[in-house]
């Protein structure tokens, strides 16, 4: 690792944590640094840069660049975003460390809008959502307005907002959690900075894994509904051709929904230095930096095994592997040792049968063992028909939205150009005929492969949901199943999920008495959760709340904040 420049603010007041790994093209979001109504004193800008490349761009901006990092990774190794932002977290001197988009357009107050919410509560995780433009003829980035960006091809624009912040279906993926996020760097070592694990490396990573943690720390996440960034189209903005690490589906890490749902705060891999500096917060920073980077890194990051090991033995991962699934239990390492458990939250366990307590192994193969021996048939049958029936409605779902309705495209004639976006705030600047990639071009050939193209696309994101579904649901109706009875079942027991589809299968598994007759409810937008679960409401009725992880990931921030009133009696399985 060297250090080009070492920042010589004294005590700022935000820590700009800005990444590279030999790829930027553009550094324009330090011009807008430039630009700022607060004090330049009040912040920092840090720059790091994953392999040994010293960015030509970057130097146009050299002197707003405070703190110039080069990790010298080796170029065999793939890019792991986590260990930049824990490079980011050691170097910052400023309270708030901020983690953003080093190719954005940001406002002049953008610094002043950061310093003024943590001014008014420090516990808080902050986000600032983004306008996304997909313009091509704004590429190479050509310094539009602001206007201009949020005009044609502005694809989430929402009359002043993000779609994403109005949205009330599923703001877990409608919002742009990588965009910028914002916290005390004190939290952040407190939670240990952000997690290495191998699943981490490439596209499926971001700051969001902190966020979660956060959350279940205690910190109140924020979304700033006034201040955003924008952004312009480049080449590869969606991380085409990267590696990608277990995901949802929709490019939300798995391993960090998994953390956020069973309550984690530690992350499954924790970087040395971070860990040094917790236990002892005066180190000679000398020590930390030689402490940054773990040399099991240099092999298991290797592009090489990546690309063959992973393809052809996959238990060298599976040794790696921090979190899995096996017949509705969740089993999670830690330390060394392995844990076994249906409801999310094992430590406060309640309402299960006995020999369905949580169970402990040396790894997985024993625990999968444990399992099998503790299931009976019956127990397994159900779970097999329950994986069965979701991927019956999952696949229907998809033969019609994905395949069906899309086969009158292929035979449409050549479309013109349209615009994807809203109109701009403001009308000022002309219009132009754009091209923004949504044109049909080439003859019915193409535009049939395509469409295919289209389709093995909705494919792979079509089994990794499922497979988060089931997986999901596996767990719930198990949980069901083995539901003691003789516990707290004198309360009113309510059951909530987020799909008609659950809810379908929990009735006629309890018409035929394999699980407990109970309530089940759909809280499918943020309106209905937050009726249902607002803290700030006592409810004179006493409930027993069983919460599906799919809902609670969706709506967490709602689901957190009750829980943390403990006004009543929630499960979340």
């Amino acid at each position: 690792m060297e250090i080009l420049k070492k920042s010589k603010r004294a005590k700022p007041k935000v820590s700009l944590i800005l990444l590279d790994w030999n790829v930027r093209e553009s550094f324009h979001f330090l011009n807008y640094l430039s630009d700022q109504t607060a004090s330049r004193d009040d912040f920092e800008v840090i720059l790091i840069e994953y392999y040994s490349n010293v960015s030509e761009v970057a130097r146009k901006h050299s002197d707003q660049i405070d703190c110039w990092a080069i990790l010298k990774m080796p170029t065999d190794l793939y890019y792991h975003k986590h260990l930049m932002y824990n490079a980011g977290i050691i170097l910052s001197g400023g309270q708030i460390c901020v983690v953003c988009d080093s190719d954005a357009m940001a406002s002049p107050t953008f610094i002043q809008t950061i310093i003024n919410e943590f001014d008014k509560d420090q516990d808080i995780v902050l986000h600032l959502d983004q306008f996304r433009n997909v313009r091509k003829d704004l590429y190479p980035f050509n310094y539009p307005s602001f206007e201009e960006v949020l005009g044609d091809g502005c694809k989430n624009y929402a009359n002043g907002k993000t779609k994403g912040l109005v949205d009330k279906t599923d703001p877990l993926h409608n919002r742009n959690y990588g965009a910028c996020m914002c916290a005390l760097k004190t939290n952040l070592i407190n939670i240990g900075g952000a997690d290495e694990h191998i699943d981490y490396l490439g596209h499926i990573c971001g700051p969001y894994e902190m966020t979660f943690r956060l959350v279940n720390q205690g910190c109140k996440e924020i979304w700033h509904d006034k201040e955003f960034t924008l952004h312009t189209w480049h080449p590869g903005a969606a991380g085409v051709n990267n590696y990608l690490g277990p995901h949802d589906g929709r490019h939300m890490s798995s391993t960090a929904i998994a953390a956020l749902s069973i309550g984690r705060t530690e992350p499954f891999v924790m970087n040395k230095a971070i860990g040094l500096i917790r236990q002892k917060h005066d180190l000679d920073r000398k020590i930390i930096l030689e402490n940054l980077i773990d040399v099991e890194y240099l092999q298991d990051w290797k592009e090489e095994k990546l690309n063959s090991i992973y393809k052809e033995n996959k238990s060298y991962f599976y040794e790696k592997q921090s979190v899995a699934s096996y017949y509705g239990f969740r089993m999670v390492k830690k330390e060394g040792k392995v844990s076994g458990f249906i409801q999310c939250h094992p430590d406060n366990a309640k309402n299960i049968n006995p020999k369905m307590s949580i169970l402990l192994a040396d790894d997985f193969p024993s625990m999968k063992k444990k399992i099998d021996k503790i299931l009976n048939n019956r127990e397994k049958t159900v779970v097999h028909l329950t994986r069965l029936f979701i991927y019956i409605v999952a696949t229907k779902s998809y033969v019609i939205n994905y395949v069906i309705l899309r086969i009158p495209n292929i035979f449409r004639s050549k479309g013109k150009s349209q615009s994807r976006g809203k109109a701009a705030i403001t009308n000022s600047h002309p219009k132009k005929k754009l091209n923004i990639g949504t044109s049909k071009k080439g003859g019915i050939f193409t535009q049939i492969q395509n469409q295919f193209h289209h389709y093995r696309n909705r494919l792979d994101q079509f089994k990794c949901e499922t497979v988060a579904i089931c997986e999901s649901v596996e767990r719930l109706i198990l949980f069901l199943y083995t539901l003691d009875s003789s516990n707290n079942l004198e309360l009113k027991t309510i059951l909530y999920v987020d799909r008609g589809s659950v809810r379908l299968w929990a009735k006629v598994l309890a018409k035929l008495s394999v699980i407990p007759k109970i309530q089940v409810e759909i809280l499918n937008n943020s309106d209905r959760v937050f009726s249902e679960f607002n803290p700030n409401i006592d409810c004179p009725e006493k409930k027993q709340r069983l919460v599906s992880s799919l809902l609670f990931t969706r709506f967490y921030p709602i689901f957190s904040e009750f829980i943390k009133k403990s006004r009543d009696n929630v499960i979340v399985i």
